[in-house]
């Protein structure tokens, strides 16, 4: 024989330590890996709920602008509606002013002529008197 009894009862003793101590170390690695996974997954789950609050708390801020932009638009809207009837009321006294000149020039007698159909005319109102 290759080696004696004894030699071959060391050998199949000491592979059996270390197979025993192999096991165990596998064991210790692999163990912790899965623990170190599972509390991976919830640091994700954790940071998975944060980023849900933080886009929920971006979206009530976009409806908020979207909602003071819509109310700005209005505004704008209706600034320019008050722009274009403004000019158009300009444009009406002009054409009105140019008639009562003809009207004076012309020498034509009172009363002038009507004012022109839409035309807002402001009566002057009296200030106190001293």
């Amino acid at each position: 024989m290759l080696f004696s009894p004894e030699m071959v009862a060391a050998i199949v003793g000491g592979a059996s330590a270390l197979s025993t101590l192999l096991g165990t170390w596998i064991s210790a690695r692999v163990v912790p890996k899965h623990v170190a996974k599972s509390s991976e997954i919830e640091a994700q789950a954790k940071v998975i709920d944060s980023l849900a609050k933080r886009v929920d708390q971006q979206d009530a801020r976009a409806d908020k602008m979207q909602a003071e932009l819509d109310r700005t638009h209005d505004e704008a809207r209706s600034a320019q509606q008050a722009a274009d009837e403004a000019h158009a009321q300009t444009k009406l006294h002009h054409v009105w002013n140019q008639s009562l000149v003809k009207h004076i020039e012309s020498g034509a007698p009172p009363p002038p002529p009507d004012p022109p159909t839409g035309l807002i005319i402001i009566q002057p109102t009296q200030g106190p008197r001293s």
